[in-house]
């Protein structure tokens, strides 16, 4: 759940920002795009740490 959350704000500010005019609105935009992309790399960590490597069969 954490990755999709996420993933629609990165997507949400992403498209305010291409038109956004108001440069303290870009960078408060640009500020939460850059929490936003860590809180989707600590949980694309955790879910891949969660999930267990496939088993190969001989």
């Amino acid at each position: 759940m954490d990755v999709y959350i996420a993933t629609e704000n990165i997507r949400r500010f992403n498209s305010l920002l291409r038109t956004e005019k108001d440069e303290s609105h870009r960078r408060l935009l640009l500020e939460l795009l850059c929490v936003e992309n860590e809180k989707l790399a600590a949980a694309l960590a955790t879910q891949s740490k969660a999930t267990p490597p496939e088993t190969q069969k001989f």
